[in-house]
C-alpha cells in the first residue's frame, strides 16, 4: 500500500475535527478510509487485548 500524499494527510486532519464535530459519521469514516484503506490494528487502552479491522478500531471506539 502507498503511503498518502502530503495533501492527502493535510485535507484527513482538517476535516478530522469538523467531521467529527458536525456529527457526520459516514463522512468522519470517509475521510479516514481515504488516508487508510488498509487493516487497521490498534491497543487501546494499553495491555487489552489488540483490536483488529477498521470497524472495531475507529467506528466502534
Amino acid at each position: 500500500m502507498a503511503y498518502p500524499s502530503f495533501e492527502a494527510l493535510k485535507r484527513w486532519a482538517e476535516n478530522y475535527p469538523k467531521l467529527w464535530n458536525s456529527g457526520d459519521k459516514d463522512a468522519w469514516i470517509a475521510n479516514w478510509r481515504a488516508v487508510g484503506p488498509g487493516e487497521f490494528r490498534m491497543l487501546d487502552p494499553v495491555g487489552t487485548p489488540q483490536k483488529v479491522g477498521f470497524q472495531l478500531c475507529c467506528v466502534d471506539s
